[in-house]
């Protein structure tokens, strides 16, 4: 079966059709269609190590995150997002390009914020493609 959509912008859409036997019966069947979009490359995040910052050191890092498809929300704090640092640490969100953003992130942990921190970074385009990093920060 061919199905031509025109006029139809981009986008996903519900196709529902109905089969039918040689006996009467029939059933409605319902499946999804994407128009215009064609396939999603997964954004990719710069690569991250583990850092180790003394207790009252200031540490400047930047991660980016790219995507070739150039379908980033960078208007979005969620499509890039950094979880588990240390709480006086600084966040900053840029645009480089369509498709590229970054956030740097600047430490200077107080006495009490001395430990081991596990921190999550995710990254996501407007096509639901995601990836995943992890790393440590530890802080003496």
């Amino acid at each position: 079966m061919t199905v031509f959509v025109l006029g139809a912008p981009p986008g996903s859409y519900n196709v529902t059709y109905s089969v039918s036997d040689t006996v009467g019966n029939t059933t409605l069947v319902s499946l999804p269609l994407s128009v215009g979009l064609g396939s999603n490359q997964t954004p990719i995040l710069d690569p991250v190590s583990d850092l180790i910052v003394a207790v009252g050191q200031t540490l400047s890092f930047t991660i980016g995150l790219s995507d070739n498809d150039g379908d980033l929300d960078y208007l979005s704090q969620q499509t890039l997002v950094i979880d588990g640092i240390p709480g006086s640490s600084l966040v900053q969100f840029t645009r480089l390009t369509a498709y590229r953003i970054a956030i740097m992130i600047t430490l200077k942990p107080q006495l009490f914020e001395r430990g081991t921190y596990r921190v999550y970074i995710a990254g996501k385009d407007k096509r639901g493609g995601r990836t995943i990093a992890q790393m440590r920060i530890v802080v003496q």
